[in-house]
């Protein structure tokens, strides 16, 4: 403890940083539980905040399915004692030419507003209002359940929406995974005798507490500035209730619930595996899923997207791992499939199975991991990434990490060896589900409908024999794979030199009847980047519509298939 005071009972300037963050930080504890996070960025015209609270959609009454997205509006859209004008605050956010937006997840509520910095200090009162003492009234209930039941309409018929409502249909009956996170008209007024003023302010009354958020201020101010604003404000007034953090440590898929292949209809051609996973956030010093992330997806040859590419049977090919809520998670690859790829997915599921296998084979690489975290740390140094989006990241980073590594989410400065293993155990045949999503797919024979989203698929289970030789692929070995070769651009600590900008800095080299090359040093400070344009004039494109469509098909042949050595 770095210094107390009434309102701050924790203070805390020992927070880690990469060496190129100029900002300074400072973490604070409020007497009420509250966690901040200031952040001083001098380079900041527009101040950001984000407050990150642990309810989600997983919290929703079975009876109320929807609530805690229901309740985020009426926080949002709601007024307060101190200022009661019904969706007052995004009025004077955008009055300033500021924004003001909230979402619902699983396990986590968050809020964020950026602002022009010569009124952050009034928008930070309005917002610390909104949490302790919101007001909830009917005619405001009835208008936001219309604006959840538009959301709902807006996205019902989106490809990712069936997929994750399947998902969420193979999972265990009676998890608190199975319940329709967004919520609609329908679901919000399933209960008689009893209003939705009623119900939502019940929801927050039980789960919205102090010790329960985390809050995010972006400012150009200096630190102790930040701070006694702050203290001035009415954040030590939200109410704590001194609640646990909600874990589930029960997975919503056990071992009767995988093995399936679901066939759906839909306006794109998609594959996608699901493994069940643990938490893995608590590893956010070594970021073990992604290693392996970073290898499924990587476009070079000898890896597995060049490989399915050279067969067109896939367009695209993503892995992601996400921490679905607190206690579970699941590693995903989604395949933008091919016609001809989905008349494969067998021998696809095999080639998959196999690099996973190879990637187990060769080991866990040392060099690997310091290659992602050197990109990473690169990245963040030339990134703009607006304050709005870093306060939001933050804040919800806040959630699980203590204050000093607050900033480390994001950067593997660890090597776990063992945890990576882990990650490549749960990538397995027996511990995984099949979508299969054609635009061609005829499902008006299918004998499952979705309750909420209305649309038909069909679940079977995958057969063994197929399982087997998934796990055989994965345990034989294979010429057909090879790791990338090391990237000898990368470096640690680059040095990049400022070169003011002068139209003399450029250079020709050549320019003539046929070619014109030319050279500019790039202006932009500290970016160690080189780009290269080539622009070919092709009169007869202006007259042939058919030549048109070849130089076309040829450009996305050449971005996709040739420029693979540059990655």
């Amino acid at each position: 403890m770095e210094g107390a005071s009434e309102e701050v009972v924790l203070r805390t300037n020992s927070i880690w940083k990469n060496p190129f963050d100029d900002n300074q930080y400072r973490g604070i504890e409020l007497a009420n539980g509250l966690r901040a996070l200031l952040v001083s960025s001098s380079r900041t015209d527009m101040s950001a905040a984000a407050m990150s609270v642990k309810v989600g959609s997983l919290m929703d009454p079975i009876n109320y399915q929807g609530l805690a997205h229901f309740c985020e509006h009426m926080v949002a859209a709601g007024g307060s004692q101190k200022y009661p004008d019904e969706n007052g605050f995004m009025t004077f956010a955008e009055s300033k030419y500021g924004y003001f937006n909230a979402s619902t997840g699983s396990d986590k509520t968050s809020y964020v507003f950026k602002v022009p910095s010569e009124c952050f200090e009034e928008a930070l009162d309005r917002f610390s209002q909104c949490f302790v003492s919101p007001v909830f009234t009917e005619s405001l209930a009835e208008r936001e359940v219309k604006a959840v039941d538009s959301e709902f309409w807006e996205v019902a018929n989106k490809y990712y929406k069936k997929l994750v409502a399947v998902r969420k249909a193979l999972s265990k009956k009676g998890h608190d995974y199975r319940k329709f996170a967004c919520g609609n008209s329908k679901t919000l007024r399933t209960v008689p005798g009893r209003t939705l003023k009623q119900a939502v302010k019940t929801f927050h009354d039980t789960h919205y507490s102090a010790n329960l958020m985390t809050l995010c201020v972006i400012d150009n101010r200096p630190l102790d500035e930040m701070e006694e604003t702050l203290k001035t404000l009415d954040f030590h007034k939200i109410p704590n209730k001194n609640l646990e953090t909600k874990v589930w440590n029960e997975h919503p898929y056990g071992r009767d619930d995988l093995g399936f292949l679901v066939n759906l209809a839909g306006s794109s051609s998609v594959i996608r595996l699901e493994f069940p996973t643990g938490d893995f956030d608590q590893f956010y010093n070594s970021q073990p899923a992604e290693y392996v992330v970073q290898l499924i997806n990587c476009p070079l040859q000898g890896g597995l997207v060049a490989n399915l590419k050279k067969r067109e049977w896939i367009r695209r090919l993503l892995a992601h791992h996400t921490t679905i809520a607190r206690g579970f998670g699941l590693f995903s690859v989604t395949i933008s499939s091919t016609r001809l790829g989905l008349k494969h997915v067998p021998e696809m599921l095999e080639l998959i199975f196999s690099y996973i296998g190879h990637l187990k084979r060769v080991g866990v690489q040392e060099w690997i991991h310091k290659e992602i975290l050197s990109s990473r740390m690169l990245k963040e140094r030339h990134s703009k990434i607006s304050s709005y989006s870093r306060a939001e990241d933050l804040s919800e980073a806040l959630g699980t990490v203590p204050f000093e590594d607050v900033l480390k989410k994001g950067f593997a400065d660890s090597f776990d060896q063992g945890t990576i293993y882990r990650v490549l155990d749960h990538l397995d045949p027996y511990n995984m589900n099949c979508m299969v999503m054609s635009s061609e797919t005829d499902d008006s024979n299918f004998p499952l409908r979705d309750e909420h989203y209305d649309f038909m698929y069909k679940k079977s289970k995958i057969e063994e024999q197929g399982k087997e030789n998934c796990r055989v692929a994965m345990e034989k070995s294979s010429g057909t794979w090879s790791l990338p070769d090391r990237n000898p651009y990368l470096v640690d600590m680059p040095n990049v030199e400022h070169i003011e900008y002068l139209k003399t800095n450029v250079k020709t080299f050549r320019d003539d009847e046929f070619v014109n090359v030319r050279h500019q040093q790039k202006s932009c400070p500290k970016e160690p980047e080189l780009e290269i344009g080539i622009s070919v004039v092709l009169p007869s494109l202006c007259d042939d519509l058919q030549e048109f469509s070849l130089a076309y098909m040829f450009a996305q042949y050449f971005k996709h298939e040739r420029l693979v050595c540059v990655y």
